[in-house]
């Protein structure tokens, strides 16, 4: 069974047990997800047909997998949504 653990290594990363950053596949591993204790994901992708589940809060940002795509202008929308989170478990 694929999970997070044993996958391909994916630029993705849980912050603090509650934030997925990354591609559309490792944000269907719900069940993986659940058991990091994640609650917020972050998807990066050109597409935003993937399935959405109830028990997160989604933003997903439209983004080529390509060198010439412009990442830094979506950093104040995820900022807004990290600073969003209650009890500041982003700071360490």
């Amino acid at each position: 069974m694929l999970t997070i653990a044993n996958a391909p290594p994916p630029i993705s990363e849980i912050i603090k047990d509650v934030l997925y950053v990354g591609g559309v596949d490792g944000s269907q591993l719900v069940e993986e997800l659940k058991a990091r204790k994640v609650t917020h994901i972050v998807r990066l992708s050109s597409s935003d047909s993937a399935k959405v589940f109830n028990e997160f809060e989604y933003l997903n940002i439209p983004l080529s997998d390509e060198p010439k795509e412009d990442i830094l202008k979506h950093i104040p929308v995820v900022n807004q949504l990290i600073g969003s989170y209650p009890f500041d478990v982003f700071i360490p």
